[in-house]
């Protein structure tokens, strides 16, 4: 494996996609699938605790025993293949397939210990003398996932000046960029795209105003047909794979929610949530006229298809993202962020990526 991590980060020197030398690129790697693990188990505890699929399989009700009938089934093997095969279930939800899949979770690419997960396993089975779960995933509001994103690495956080932007200031910005380009080029036409989009909020701000427009201007219709074309109109890009997961999650219980499904397996594929929200470097890649197969994309790398796998840019979606026109831009840059954490006494001089 060192070696395919290797290959990888001579690729991505080659291709001028990091300055990183290859320990602290390794370990910002690592990190990253590491994360995915952690959110790919909350993301299931958030719909076990909304009711949203059949068996409980992480935490409370029946998934202890569930997780003793899979040992019991397949022994010899641990608590990291309990979860796996956990995620593989829900992935066979048609909205989910991208999101906890093989195809789209960087999870896939390699497994914590044994160890490590019964240690995420005791964290979100932790409960009180009665019985009930410490934590709990079924708050309407998705913001938590926002703190969860910033506060999951200490190095990251720092790296990427992580720190969320406060729903005055989301409201403050789409009154005076998304508003008016309604009102300029019509509802039917308007595109939207934050190119540092972090964990969605003004991804998921964009998308309630337009369904709230769309609703408005054509009552009658289907309320899927309404949140699916909504999704279409918005776009977002953040150079950190953890942050794209958990917008597309917060945009995919916006739209479930909006649509009244009471089984995520009931609800249909969105096509629109991969494509529109992605892995990329917006400076890069936010240049008119890019190539498709410019330096920021992540081109495969020739050869063994290992070093591939660890490529968390989709091609095709960004190419998509950046070559077409939007008639509002929206977000907060990193400067903005470092800006704030500094007056908070909460970052040190300088930030990088």
């Amino acid at each position: 494996m060192a070696a395919v991590l290797a290959e990888r980060w001579s690729y991505e020197r080659a291709q001028k996609r990091t300055a990183a030398a290859l320990p602290e690129w390794t370990d910002q790697t690592l990190t990253q699938v590491a994360v995915a693990w952690v959110l790919s188990a909350v993301f299931v505890r958030v719909l076990e605790d909304r009711g949203l699929v059949a068996h409980r399989r992480i935490a409370g009700g029946d998934a202890t025993d569930s997780e003793r009938l899979f040992y019991e089934m397949f022994a010899g093997l641990g608590a990291r293949d309990y979860l796996a095969a956990v995620f593989n279930e829900v992935a066979h939800a048609p909205v989910l397939r991208d999101l906890l899949g093989p195809s789209g979770n960087p999870a896939w690419k390699l497994g914590p210990s044994h160890a490590a997960v019964l240690e995420l396993f005791k964290l979100l089975r932790d409960a009180d003398a009665t019985g009930a779960l410490t934590w709990r995933f079924d708050d309407a509001d998705t913001r938590f996932l926002g703190d969860l994103y910033q506060d999951l690495s200490a190095e990251v956080r720092e790296r990427y000046a992580l720190l969320q932007t406060p729903d005055f200031v989301e409201r403050f910005i789409l009154d005076r960029t998304l508003d008016p380009a309604v009102a300029e080029f019509g509802l039917a036409a308007v595109r939207v795209i934050d190119p540092t989009c972090g964990s969605g909020h003004f991804l998921l701000g964009s998308f309630q105003r337009i369904v709230g427009w769309m609703r408005e201007a054509r009552p009658a219709d289907d309320l899927r047909d309404v949140a699916l074309a909504a999704l279409g109109r918005v776009y977002g890009s953040d150079i950190n794979p953890y942050a794209v997961a958990i917008a597309r999650f917060r945009l995919l219980l916006a739209y479930v929610e909006l649509c009244g499904v009471t089984r995520i397996a009931d609800a249909p594929a969105l096509p629109p949530l991969t494509r529109n929200v992605v892995v990329a470097d917006s400076l890069l890649l936010g240049g008119e006229g890019r190539a498709a197969h410019g330096r920021g994309l992540g081109c495969r790398v020739p050869g063994r298809m290992g070093a591939a796998a660890f490529d968390f840019v989709d091609p095709p979606a960004v190419s998509n993202v950046f070559h077409q026109r939007y008639h509002a831009v929206v977000g907060e840059s990193a400067v903005h962020r470092v800006q704030r954490r500094r007056a908070a006494g909460d970052v040190s001089e300088g930030v990088s990526g």
